[in-house]
């Protein structure tokens, strides 16, 4: 028998390097169409808006989204400290500097960060600002730089997830370092990720970073490896 004969006995084509068996195909696709003139045994979907509305927020207190935060901090590797006020964090910030050797830090931006870094330059130490570098130098120096200071405006309780929408605020220190500091205020927690996406604007859900504890991977051989693309220590002040 010739090969195309075969082919044709079969049923068989080659379709650009692959072989496909047209009746096993046909089957499954048959199938498919089938199942799709049935009605689906599920519920409607619940809208959007109900569903966020119902889940948006559990009537959790400051106090219970406080501890339930501090608490997925934990589980997922990452440090919490409380602080009273924003005055504590510069001696706090300058302690862990001096604990890993250096006297830099890059920061983000932002209101709160801006006022701890100008009291961190106050202290001698060296705060630079990726917004103000031009094109290379901005990686090239920041890239060198292994502690970040960050601002979070949010953060979501139950996965302690701190939320920062780029509206101005430079990426590469949310990214980059090895220790990765946040700031964020007590009042900014959310109770989940449906009150975070009913609190932002369309504007700045469109580009934002989501950060949750030190950078993680599985990847290869099932071993977990920490900081492999992104901080390996993650600590938040938590300002009450």
């Amino acid at each position: 028998m010739k090969l195309w004969q075969f082919w044709r006995e079969k049923n068989f084509r080659f379709i650009t390097g692959n072989w496909y068996d047209m009746d096993a195909r046909q089957q499954i696709l048959t199938s498919i169409r089938e199942a799709l003139k049935q009605p689906s045994h599920l519920p409607d979907e619940t809208p959007r808006e109900k569903l966020a509305g119902a889940v948006a927020y559990g009537g959790e207190t400051l106090e219970e989204m406080v501890r339930l935060f501090k608490a997925e901090s934990i589980a997922v590797s990452s440090e919490c400290i409380e602080v009273a006020s924003e005055s504590e964090i510069p001696e706090k910030v300058a302690a862990i500097l001096n604990e890993a050797g250096v006297n830099d830090i890059s920061v983000s931006g932002g209101e709160v960060v801006d006022r701890i870094g100008n009291a961190l330059e106050e202290r001698g130490i060296e705060v630079v600002r990726p917004q103000t570098l031009a094109g290379d130098d901005r990686k090239n120096v920041v890239a060198k730089i292994i502690v970040g200071l960050v601002d979070a405006p949010y953060a979501i309780a139950d996965t302690a997830t701190l939320v920062a929408p780029l509206d101005g605020r430079s990426v590469q220190p949310y990214c980059l370092p090895e220790i990765l500091i946040a700031v964020v205020h007590a009042k900014s927690l959310l109770s989940n990720h449906f009150e975070l996406f009913n609190t932002l604007s369309p504007e700045e859900r469109k580009n934002m970073v989501l950060l949750t504890g030190p950078s993680r991977t599985a990847d290869i051989e099932k071993i977990l490896i920490i900081g492999a693309h992104g901080p390996r220590r993650f600590i938040t002040f938590l300002i009450r």
